[in-house]
């Protein structure tokens, strides 16, 4: 027979595996069953292809060192990116487009007509920044009758009844090859120049079309702060319910100290920079939890959960539910919050494209549109139209009895009300909080519990794991570092592991949707389009890694860190929302005088019940 805590021991790793990384996969990755076998085996070709590009971006280094660089001559002969790069990512943009034309067809017409126009947009630009045109002779025309073509055949299929595959297909040779002629006529044009305009051209192209990916980013970065919510939520209650209380203990005074040491540090420089300012974020902070607090109350109220149940029913696995419940948000706040900063690009690439086909042609106007998208008055007029939604959102899941869903949109509606409500040079700037500050608080709160617990002799092992959740939390929200450590060590860039890691995640977990038909569009259509967004962010990814562009690696950065300062920030809360409701307050105290006789009764009741540890989860 195991020992009590090695048994733990095994069933934490165990429980902790299946319940968190593999139930996750088993029930997001999408399926082939059920797929017409043309998708299935477009699905296979996509998904080689996103694993040989983690590898790139894994092995960004070597690749570089072992590249013939080419230059941008105009500059100095100055090595820009690696020779195989540029082709690389134009023919995996081709690729990515038409998985996404395919995919949206069928589906709303707005989503139809704005896809169609972004490509259109940005392969136009491909085609006609083409220098010397002359030159370029036949190829230049064959790219412009490969646009041609593209834009007619997607517009034809919106009223067709052909395949998704076949789609696929069709729209996929005709990108293609117009991308090929652009490119291959661009070679010829700038043959008589010093100029590498193919460099130049995909370099801003690049740079507009990251800020395209920032929705996929932000879902991806919400998604990695997930993986950690659910990990630390799961391991937690799972060991106030199952360890021995001594051992409970020993990890709580370990973490608490390990906090509280951050915690003292972040007081020391905020009482040396600005001791006010310290003191409005962690009262910001304050009023946020609160509300928020308040809200779920409202939405969810006091859970109920199994006394003494096995491992597959643990009331944990509601965090787990929490976690998949809130990535559902992930993408359409996403596409929300940067929808501004989509036109902006797009905007951008007119400009780009105008500036090359029409040179004497005035901007001014569509510079003017820019701007005045850009100012941080319309910035804030978007986040609250973001608010507004989910809010609504949160009203009509409620009526609905998705009552977990609606506390979460509810949630995510306050946080980033505050976040807006505090930005710029509004009155309430000075009261901004960080993610930081709900750490500092989490620490100071389960101080000022454990105290009072230990006092009135009120420890219990719900209260512990209660206490347990929120030291973890206050850690995971500190800084994402805890689960940007591992890519960042390979990428020497830590918000840009937390990227690769979200993309990753979600290319594993996201595909739900996929299984079934949807109102608008089949299951073949929807997965065509879920792989699109995955390949086509992950793309650029590994060109702003493996081309050290360093303006589309920090677009994409920032919006991954803006996941953990929004939603992510959101989930945490939720989370200690959710164990909150779960404290009974009938629950057996502990005496701290009578702990290793709670120990060996806890044994003696777990051998009587089972007669044996079991020996896996």
């Amino acid at each position: 027979m195991r020992t009590p805590d090695q048994w733990t021991l095994t069933r934490l790793v165990t429980g902790l595996t299946a319940n968190v990384l593999v139930e996750p996969v088993r029930s997001g990755t999408f399926r082939l069953k059920g797929h017409s076998h043309a998708v299935a085996g477009i699905a296979v070709f996509v998904g080689l292809a996103f694993g040989a590009l983690l590898a790139a971006i894994a092995a960004a280094r070597p690749l570089r060192s072992a590249s013939e660089f080419v230059a941008d001559t105009s500059s100095g002969a100055t090595s820009v990116v690696p020779a195989f790069l540029v082709p690389l990512m134009l023919f995996l943009l081709g690729l990515a487009f038409a998985l996404v034309l395919a995919g949206s067809q069928r589906s709303h017409p707005l989503v139809r007509a704005v896809t169609l126009m972004a490509v259109v947009v940005i392969v136009g630009t491909v085609v006609l920044v083409v220098p010397n045109r002359d030159a370029a002779g036949a190829m230049w025309w064959v790219a412009v009758s490969g646009l041609v073509a593209t834009v007619g055949y997607a517009v034809l299929i919106w009223w067709g009844r052909t395949a998704a595959g076949v789609d696929f297909l069709i729209l996929f040779v005709l990108l293609e090859a117009t991308i090929i002629a652009s490119y291959r006529a661009t070679v010829l044009g700038q043959a008589s120049t010093d100029l590498r305009f193919d460099i130049v051209t995909a370099s801003l192209l690049l740079t507009y079309l990251s800020v395209l990916a920032s929705p996929v980013a932000l879902a991806a970065g919400l998604s990695a702060v997930g993986v950690g919510v659910a990990a630390g939520a799961w391991s937690a209650e799972f060991l106030g319910r199952r360890a021995r209380p001594t051992t409970l203990l020993i990890l709580i005074i370990v973490i608490g100290a390990w906090q509280a040491w951050i915690t003292i540090g972040n007081v020391r420089a905020g009482v040396e920079d600005d001791v006010g300012q310290l003191l409005r974020a962690w009262t910001s902070a304050i009023v946020v939890a609160a509300l928020g607090w308040f809200v779920g109350r409202a939405l969810v109220g006091r859970r109920s959960r199994a006394e003494d149940s096995d491992d597959s029913d643990v009331s944990a696995n509601e965090v787990v539910r929490l976690v998949s419940d809130a990535g559902r948000f992930g993408l359409p706040v996403g596409y929300a919050l940067q929808a501004i900063v989509i036109l902006t690009a797009l905007l951008g690439v007119v400009i780009l494209g105008l500036a090359v086909l029409a040179p004497d042609t005035s901007t001014a106007g569509v510079r003017d549109l820019t701007d005045a998208l850009s100012s941080e008055r319309a910035v804030a007029v978007a986040g609250w139209a973001v608010v507004g939604g989910l809010l609504v959102a949160a009203t009509a899941l409620a009526r609905k009895s998705a009552r977990l869903p609606a506390a979460i949109a509810a949630v995510d509606a306050i946080v980033i009300g505050s976040l807006i409500a505090t930005s710029g040079d509004a009155w309430l700037s000075g009261w901004a909080w960080q993610p930081s500050s709900f750490g500092d608080l989490g620490v100071v709160m389960a101080a000022i519990l454990a105290t009072s617990w230990a006092i009135r002799g009120r420890w219990s092992a719900d209260r512990a794991a209660f206490l347990l959740v929120v030291l973890l939390m206050s850690g995971l929200i500190r800084q994402a570092a805890i689960l940007e450590v591992p890519m960042g060590f390979l990428l020497s860039a830590s918000t840009t592991g937390l990227l690769v890691f979200g993309l990753f995640w979600s290319f594993l977990t996201g595909g739900a949707a996929t299984h079934e038909d949807g109102r608008h569009a089949s299951r073949d259509r929807r997965l065509l389009l879920f792989l699109g967004e995955s390949l086509y962010a992950l793309a650029l990814v590994a060109w702003a890694v493996i081309g050290k562009d360093i303006g589309a690696s920090g677009t994409l950065s920032q919006v991954a860190a803006k996941a953990v300062l929004t939603v992510g920030t959101a989930l945490v809360l939720m989370a200690v929302y959710q164990h909150a409701t779960w404290v009974r307050p009938t629950d057996q105290a502990w005496s701290p005088a009578d702990l290793p006789m709670h120990d060996r009764a806890l044994v003696k009741g777990r051998e009587e019940a089972k007669g044996t540890f079991p020996s896996n989860g």
